[in-house]
Parts: C-alpha cells; structure tokens; sequence
C-alpha cells in the first residue's frame, strides 16, 4: 500500500512539472528572448554582470578614438577629430583594418571604466565630452557643429543597462547578422567594432548590443535614433549664416508678379543726391529704378529672412538634381544677398507642402529644409512699400535754397537756418538767427505769421509722398511743377518734377529722370486740411501772409 502511494506521489510531482514547463514553453517560444531580456534563461549561459548597474560599453576611453564610422546597409556616416580630418585616408576603417586589429577578450571587459552620461541630440544641447568632431563621409556642407558632436558625445559614452554572455544564440537577438553597426578608430591604430541588434521586446528603445565576435551582450538605451538617423538630419537649420551688418546689397524676384528688384546699402554722406535719414547706413533701390529706399522697411525685410529657422531639414540634393518636386526649378521667392566677404548666397523659396510650410534652399549647401510659412511675412510686400514714403525728404538746415516752378510763375526761396549743432556752437545771438527771402522779400524773425507761413510751404515742398508705381515712364520735359533744392554744403543740386498722370495724380521725375512713380494731387493741390497743405494752396498762404503784412505796413504809414 505504501509503495502505492508513493508511486502515485511521484507521478503527481512529475505530471505538475511537465505542466509548469509547457506553460514556460508557450510563454516563451523557442528562439525569442524573455521578457526579462535573456535574464530567465538558462542561469549557466549567464555571467553576474546581469544583475549590476549601468556601465561603459567600451574598454578604452572617449579620448582615445580619433575616428567613428556608422553603417546600417543604406548609408554609412564617418566622423573623424576636426584636427585630424586633413590627414585621414578615405579608407580608413576599411575590412583589411577590422580583420587586422585585436579584438578585446571576455576577460577584458571588466576593466571597463565609468565615462560621462549619455547626451541628447537636440539642437540646444551641448556635448558634455571636449572633443570635436566633424562628419566627413558623406561631406556636407553647412553641417551643424553642435549636432554632430551631440551625436558623437553619446556614441562614445554608450552605457549598458545589463548585459549578459551568449554562446552560439547571437541570432535570438538579431546579432548574426546584425543590423547596423559602429566602428571606433583609436589613436593606438586598433579598430574596434560595435554590432547593434534588435530592440528589447519589452522596451524598443533599448537595442542588443556586442563587441565583433564577443560572446557578451549588452543591453543599451537611446540608439534607435541614431538607426534612424539620416545624414541630412545633422545640417545646421539656421538658413543664412550672415547679419545684418555684412549685408552690402541684395536682389528680390518675385515670381507671381514679376517683381525684379535690387537694393544696396549707401552713405548718406557720400551720396549727394539722398534725402538725410536718421539711420547708420541708407539704403537705395537701384532697380527697376533709382531711388532711396525706406531704410527701416528695408532692415526688416532682410532682419526677417536672415532669422528664419528650418524646422528640419529633409533632403539633400546631388549636383544634377534641380529640385522641381520641391519648386525649386521656377522657384516662387529668390533672394540674393551680397557681402564684403566674397560670393553671393542665394535664398530659394519653393512650394508648399500640405501643412503650408515652404520648402527652401540656399547656395550654401544642397539640403532642403521645411520652413514655416509664418517665418516669412515680408514676401508679398509691394515694390512701393521698400521705397522712402517721400518723393524727396531733406532737413531744413541743409538747404540754402530752393527754386520753385508753379503753372506761370517761378517762385525764389532762400534761407539760413542754423542745425542744433550750429545753434550749440554759435558765440553770438545773430548767428542762431534764422533768415528767409522769398522773391528778394526778407521775412524778419519776428515776423511770425510770414515764417510760419514760409516753413509750412517748406513741409508741402518735402511732403510728397509716393502713392504707387505703374508702367508709364513720363518724359520730365512735360512738367508742370519743378522744385529744385540747393544745398549748403555746395552738392549738386536735386530736382524733383511733377507731370499730369490724370485728375488724381501726377508722375514723379527725380534729377531730369522720369520714374513710374507717382503721388496723388492733394500733395500739389489741396487746400481741405490747413495742417497738410498741397504746394500750391500752401504757397498761396505764404503770398497772403507777405501781402497782409505789407497792407498793414502800408496803412500804418499812411496814419503816421
């Protein structure tokens, strides 16, 4: 009887076991990891190393590598000390090189030593490791110098969360063959290369790794970005590596509408025939036509394209590839900028894509970066809104005189008045005076009424605003007003003339030269607002002002 018992005991414990290993079995089929990460496997295909910390993945030092090469069967990426890249072969991690170098031994790996923590690839961020890097294969122009050694940081202080030792399963973890794999190139000449696996079943970030031909594997997070990483993705996305300051002329093509024009920077001490403005530099579009252009629009317009920020590159294109599925062929926005470094660095704005950003280019490197369309609010400006809002604009105290050209009569101004500077500097009373002669008629200081009525034709005579541009250029000859300044640091004189367009307006002529330029009639005619006269209803104030004084000079007299 008791041997009975016993008998059923044991087959009991041997049906519960079977039991336990197919459910182990249907758990876990044959060939994939656990997920534990191959640390429920057979405890004698495992060393102790599983159950440490985080430690290096390397046994030599970040400073030892002079050169880094990343292959995934698509491309390879080759990195290389900037010091060295002069003098490195093309070849220099080739497979003559790997088959020749020592590898590290199982026992060797203990002697790893803990280096810096891994660091991000964001653009902001900064690599903890001294060591600069530059990508040499493929060469992009343009690359940006804070992601590549971002990227190079974290490869060279990889960091293992366990690791474990295989004997002939490299294959359970997508080692043989692997899929990507990174070569390190130290100074000593020996070569060592890193296989990557497959991703963790249970935490894809984090991928299998191991040394050619070790039987040790480490576990390692953060690499599925550098798999799928793209060379194009390491460019710098600051678009144009100039400022403001550099700037010395630049080229607008707008396609839609055909608008072609060039503006360069200018002194105003150096060009004679430019309105004084408060800038540092003035800027003067000299084509489709010749003429100050407003500086502070100007400034704006070139501020905002020379800050706009690619959210990302996402190609790159070879010498033979134009880009027309981007619309680069006949693109939309063409800018040139010209600096006093050299050759001129093109901007080419493209089409959109479906979220509304523009693909864009530049001559600096073939990549193509998407950009927010928000980024560039200036490109639809009109040809007039870069041009100075007056036709010519001058300060009174430059001025020592001005002839002007009415509809049958031809009026002489003359004045004198001092700068703030001059006023500063005067050592008498007389000399901070101002002085006015209109047709021969001196106008004393103390007569208000006459000055007041001087400078206000002076403010109509400089307040000719441009109202727009057309395609009809008028000959000056057929001119009805002329205002004609003279100034007093002996410069050629400037000329601005007025010729009928219709009712409303009337062309523009600067300096004998017509322009398809025009202003509207209320700046040479109207007499509606007394705080904004037109030339002529202004000028008409001045002779009442001149002829009242003299009635009442004469009627004084006359009681005397």
């Amino acid at each position: 009887m008791k041997s009975a018992r016993r008998s059923l005991l044991t087959l009991v414990v041997i049906l519960s076991g079977l039991i336990a290993y197919l459910i182990y079995i249907k758990q876990n089929p044959a060939g994939a990891p656990s997920e534990s990460d191959a640390l429920d496997q057979n405890p004698s295909t495992l060393t102790e190393e599983s159950h440490k910390g985080a430690e290096s993945c390397f046994d030599f030092s970040p400073e030892e590598v002079v050169e880094l090469k990343f292959e995934n069967g698509s491309q390879t990426l080759r990195f290389a000390q900037t010091s060295e890249t002069e003098s490195l072969p093309s070849q220099s991690l080739d497979r003559r090189e790997l088959e020749s170098s020592p590898k590290a031994s199982d026992s060797d790996q203990s002697k790893r030593e803990e280096t810096t923590s891994v660091s991000s690839l964001a653009d902001g961020a900064k690599p903890k490791a001294e060591l600069k890097f530059r990508l040499i294969e493929p060469d992009l122009e343009g690359q940006s110098t804070i992601r590549v050694e971002s990227l190079i940081d974290h490869l060279l202080n990889l960091k293992s969360e366990r690791s474990f030792t295989v004997e002939d399963k490299a294959a359970n973890y997508g080692l043989e063959p692997a899929q990507a794999s990174l070569s390190y190139r130290l100074k000593s000449g020996r070569v060592v290369k890193i296989e990557i696996g497959d991703s963790v079943p249970t935490k894809l970030s984090s991928y299998y790794i191991r040394e050619s031909g070790s039987s040790q594997v480490f576990v390692v997070n953060g690499l599925s970005q550098i798999l799928e990483l793209k060379a194009y993705e390491l460019m710098d996305s600051s678009l144009l590596p100039i400022t403001l300051d550099a700037v010395e002329k630049f080229e607008f093509k707008r396609e839609k509408d055909q608008v072609n024009l060039i503006v360069e920077a200018t002194s105003s001490q150096t060009t004679a025939a430019l309105p004084m403005s408060q800038a540092s530099r003035t800027w003067t579009l000299t084509s489709p036509l010749h003429f100050e252009a407003d500086s502070d629009r100007v400034e704006a317009f070139i501020q905002e394209l020379l800050h706009a920020s690619a959210q990302s590159c996402i190609d790159y294109l070879d010498q033979e590839d134009d880009g027309k599925r981007y619309g680069f062929d006949e693109a939309s926005y063409r800018v040139r900028f010209w600096t006093k470094e050299g050759a001129p660095i093109e901007l080419f704005i493209g089409s959109e894509d479906q979220a509304g950003n523009f693909y864009v280019k530049t001559t600096r490197n073939p990549g193509v970066y998407l950009v927010a369309r928000s980024s560039f609010t200036c490109l639809d400006m009109e040809l007039k809104d870069f041009l100075s809002p007056f036709a010519m604009f001058y300060n009174i105290s430059d001025i020592e005189a001005i002839d002007l050209k009415l509809p049958g009569e031809t009026v002489s101004l003359e004045m004198n008045v001092p700068s703030v500077k001059q006023r500063s500097s005067a050592k008498s009373d007389a000399e901070k005076q101002e002085n006015f002669v209109v047709n021969g008629e001196k106008i004393r200081g103390d007569e208000v009424e006459k000055v007041q009525a001087f400078k206000t034709l002076y403010q109509s005579l400089i307040g000719v605003k441009i109202a727009g541009i057309d395609d009809t250029v008028p000959k000056s000859s057929q001119a009805i007003y002329e205002i004609r300044y003279k100034f007093k640091d002996r410069r050629p004189d400037s000329v601005l003339q007025l010729t009928r367009r219709n009712d409303d307006s009337y062309y523009i002529s600067i300096d004998g030269t017509g322009t398809s330029l025009y202003c509207h009639a209320e700046d040479v005619i109207s007499d509606s607002n007394p705080d904004d006269l037109g030339i002529e209803a202004a000028y008409h104030k001045l002779e009442e002002a001149l002829r009242g004084s003299n009635q009442e000079t004469k009627n004084n007299r006359e009681s005397e």
